[in-house]
């Protein structure tokens, strides 16, 4: 792993790392489909590393996180 010289360059490299690690909570969700935590967890890193253009599986993820597991915790 070479220097990082900016921000660009910093987000170049951490990128690998966040795709690699929603993939593992993509996969985790089809196990376990409406578990909230592995919901949060993808809502946490799509947020995180919102510079990368997250796939259409991703985003229905985050829809059902927003709207079906925080919306059974307003009740």
């Amino acid at each position: 792993m070479g220097r990082v010289k900016d921000a660009s360059d910093a987000r170049n490299e951490s990128s690998k790392y966040f795709i690699k690690a929603m993939e593992r909570y993509k996969a985790a969700s089809t196990y376990m489909p409406s578990n909230p935590i592995i919901l949060q967890r993808i809502y946490m890193v799509s947020q995180t590393a919102n510079w990368i253009k997250w796939t259409s599986d991703v985003y229905r993820l985050i829809y059902i996180y927003k709207h079906e597991v925080l919306k059974a915790r307003r009740k």
